[in-house]
């Protein structure tokens, strides 16, 4: 049988590794052989490394091509495979960060023209900056410890970054705390040093972050999906400002538990939308995807995409996967309690709705 159960440190090792694979290089998706719902093609994988449950990708080495970057928990470690542009990928190679690390994102802290990787740590307050030496290599981590009201917790639960008060320095986001949860603003000095601008306080145990301009004033934006099973489920919003005086916007109620959330033009008008996963924690259970469209401002929820399977997607991405000019979305449908994966996508038809659905499977 392709799911049993394994025990999560087993699973973590190479399973979300797949996830970036699919996820990044979108010609293994567009090119692998179609197949209808309960039929699956299997795809390479790739050993990551110890605990890989949080991922980035760049070009990290300068050579034009993606490549991945993974956070190895319990030692103290990211690892990057560099990608040979036909969906492989090379060896991990390991760098140090001096923190247990449980987050990762990427960007160009330094204005080199070079992506630098920004670590997170679950056990300690601490952020690792790891800037590019030029050729996919790493320098020894600056460590920086945000000002907080929790000295002895990290926690960081997910990071974004971007030019989020458009100054021209890159500038991050985080959300941190599972109790508590702070949405905080990093603002950059170019220079590859971080200083907190702004923490906003989050209802709820979760919050899953996307980045990208909804407003049409061409500063990047955030959307944040939170709340937990037991507290009311939301998504909100924070608008760049060139003055960075960053503040929560409601925008509206969730049914089921978002797990993912991008942004992207999912119907064709210009304006960018949402794509969501739900994890459905009622019985019976029916987990989904939806996309909500940008009307002006506001959003309304179009037809729900429901997941064939009882396993729950763990994230969204989209992408013109199959090259018709309509965005679609791919979402990984997995547990950390068995040892398997699938990768589903589905077609876009350029209107937020979407066609029947493809399963992939990946084995851990």
């Amino acid at each position: 049988m392709f799911l049993k159960l394994r025990p999560k440190s087993v699973l973590r090792t190479s399973l979300f590794l797949l996830f970036a694979a699919a996820f990044n290089i979108t010609s293994i998706m567009a090119q692998g052989e179609t197949c209808k719902p309960f039929a699956f093609n299997l795809v390479p994988s790739f050993q990551a490394g110890k605990n890989t449950f949080s991922y980035t990708s760049n070009d990290f080495n300068g050579d034009n091509l993606p490549d991945v970057a993974v956070v190895n928990a319990e030692i103290r470690t990211v690892s990057v495979l560099y990608g040979d542009g036909a969906g492989g990928f090379s060896a991990p190679h390991p760098f140090a960060t001096e923190l247990n690390p449980s987050r990762i994102t990427s960007g160009d802290l330094n204005s080199d023209g070079k992506h630098d990787l920004i670590v997170g740590s679950f056990y300690e307050n601490k952020l690792a900056i790891l800037l590019n030496n030029g050729t996919g290599g790493f320098g020894a981590p600056n460590i920086f410890v945000p000002p907080s009201q929790f000295p002895n917790q990290g926690e960081f639960m997910d990071l974004k970054t971007a030019d989020f008060n458009g100054d021209g320095k890159l500038d991050l986001v985080a959300a941190q705390y599972a109790q508590n949860k702070q949405l905080k603003f990093f603002l950059g000095n170019g220079q590859g040093a971080l200083t907190l601008a702004t923490s906003l306080t989050l209802t709820g145990d979760d919050a899953t972050v996307a980045v990208g301009n909804l407003n049409g004033d061409n500063l990047p934006d955030i959307a944040v999906a939170g709340g937990s099973s037991f507290t009311a489920r939301y998504v909100s919003f924070v608008y760049g400002r060139q003055d960075a005086q960053f503040a929560l916007t409601f925008g509206f109620n969730l049914t089921d538990r978002a797990v993912g959330i991008k942004i992207a033009d999912l119907d064709n008008d210009s304006d960018n939308d949402l794509a969501v996963a739900f994890e459905d924690v009622t019985t019976p259970t029916t987990h989904s995807l939806q996309a909500w469209l940008n009307n002006g401002g506001s959003f309304s929820g179009a037809s729900r995409l429901d997941v064939l399977y009882f396993l729950p997607p763990s994230d969204v991405t989209t992408g013109d996967f199959n090259n018709d000019g309509k965005q679609d979305l791919a979402a990984p449908v997995s547990s950390p309690y068995f040892s398997g994966v699938m990768m589903l996508v589905t077609f876009g038809n350029g209107n937020g709705t979407y066609q029947e659905p493809r399963y992939y499977a990946m084995p851990a």
